[in-house]
């Protein structure tokens, strides 16, 4: 049965909105069929036609949505390189470049060359910047540095939830990058290695406190990743290599100040792991049991050796996996919590939204994905975000004091959420997130089914 519950925020959240510094003043949308750039750009109404006009722009405290469509210097005049950072007198800083999913929003390069060696330069004291939801086509392959992504001497850096295609090279991290995240990517073909990570011990300042982890890269036409260098305390987790046509990881400091747990290799044409330092039981060299990842479909098999057999450590950033999922749970239902290894966290329900914006009725689902079962469980909407992560439960993202409503949600069911209509409450960042329950496989007490943190923002 579905239980429906309607709430009512009209008092609630103008006060919010009024007592709240705003996290992010400006928030710019970008659509390639009805954009023109033009348009001042800061309304779904009058979006910007390019990405490019939008991230010139959004340089402190700015929001960058961008709508489904094909991004390319054809279709709606994009220009290369976009430089996120430019030197500390102007730093970018409080960023986020927001595509609408790998799967409708296509940055498409055209095989221009990119001016300056990169498409995509994060650097120069750029600070808190995140790019998600894309997926990356068509590089030009005339240079081998010609990177999609490229970091260098920045700070706070997240990267996730991107498809980057037959790159030249998808992604450089060198000297002084500090505290960057790399995760729930997948790399896919190219010439040249995936993902550079050079840890430059003579740069200032030192790089440092980088994670990658639970990215996926397939038939990459060279090495998966190369480490080079042997600065920072950096962390590489939960990752997989496979069908690669060099090595799966190849480098590293042959004295760890690198943290190097719970990869898998497979498959790969010169060898799994090539690294001077001695691998630990946790790095794995057996078929990942994907369903299908040459048709894209990276989601693991019933019984694969990723499930549950990933690092459990507290990793930045964590919102959702590849597939909008929770990134942490029970999935065996053996009591413990424990991440995957690759892109894929098996869950065994969905959050999802429609109808959200000021003066609507926004309806949240939570749907089981065995039609068979039903949860108990609750909802929680907040307005500040929290990266939790408990032996038992899971991730769980929405921080506790902020919660103003925790109506129960069974899967399957439906709450209903009327939004006043306030213009104070424009761009306001509200976190949701589903808390479901039952029996543990096999009996004994009950398992912890959480849904993925959802970010929305209110317009």
């Amino acid at each position: 049965m579905h239980l429906v519950k309607k709430a009512l925020l009209s008092l609630a959240l103008p006060f919010l909105a009024a007592a709240l510094p705003a996290q992010y003043l400006t928030h710019y949308w970008v659509d390639a069929t009805k954009g023109s750039d033009t348009n001042p750009g800061t309304s779904p109404a009058k979006p910007f036609k390019s990405i490019t006009k939008a991230v010139g722009l959004a340089r402190l405290n700015a929001v960058v949505h961008v709508m489904p469509g094909v991004y390319s210097p054809t279709t709606t005049k994009e220009k290369w390189a976009w430089r996120i950072g430019t030197g500390a007198s102007t730093p970018y800083k409080n960023v986020k470049i927001l595509g609408a999913g790998p799967s409708k929003c296509v940055i498409d390069f055209g095989n221009t060359p990119p001016t300056g060696g990169y498409y995509i330069m994060v650097w120069h004291f750029a600070s808190k910047i995140e790019i998600a939801g894309f997926t990356f086509k068509n590089s030009n392959r005339k240079k081998w540095y010609y990177f999609t992504i490229n970091m260098e001497h920045c700070k706070e850096v997240n990267v996730h939830d991107c498809v980057f295609v037959d790159q030249t090279g998808a992604m450089a991290i060198w000297g002084g990058a500090q505290d960057v995240s790399v995760h729930h990517n997948v790399f896919t073909k190219g010439p040249y290695p995936a993902l550079r990570l050079r840890l430059n011990d003579t740069s200032s300042p030192k790089p440092k406190n980088d994670y990658i982890y639970n990215n996926l890269f397939y038939a990459v036409g060279h090495n998966a990743v190369e480490i080079t260098g042997k600065s920072g305390a950096q962390h590489l987790y939960n990752n997989i290599a496979l069908n690669c046509s060099g090595y799966g990881f190849l480098g590293g400091p042959a004295k760890l100040p690198i943290a190097f747990e719970n990869n898998l290799a497979f498959g790969n044409t010169n060898g799994n792991f090539k690294v001077p330092f001695k691998l630990s039981k946790t790095n794995l060299s057996v078929d990942p049991m994907l369903v299908a990842p040459a048709k894209g479909d990276y989601h693991l098999k019933p019984g694969s050796p990723c499930i549950d057999a990933g690092h459990v450590g507290a990793l930045p950033f964590m919102g959702a996996d590849f597939y909008g999922d929770c990134p942490l749970t029970d999935s065996d239902e053996n009591g413990i919590a424990a991440a995957e290894i690759g892109v894929h966290e098996v869950n065994f329900n969905h959050l999802s939204v429609t109808n959200w914006g000021l003066g609507k009725t926004a309806v949240f689902t939570n749907t089981p994905y065995n039609a068979s079962k039903s949860y108990p469980g609750f909802f929680f909407l907040g307005f500040r975000s929290f990266n939790a992560s408990h032996p038992q439960v899971g991730f769980f993202g929405v921080d506790p004091t902020s919660i103003l409503v925790m109506p129960p949600l069974p899967a399957p069911g439906k709450f209903q959420l009327a939004l006043p209509q306030n213009p104070l409450l424009k761009g306001l960042p509200i976190y949701v997130q589903a808390l479901n329950f039952g029996p543990r496989q096999g009996g004994g007490g009950y398992a912890f089914k959480p849904t993925a943190r959802l970010t929305l923002y209110l317009f």
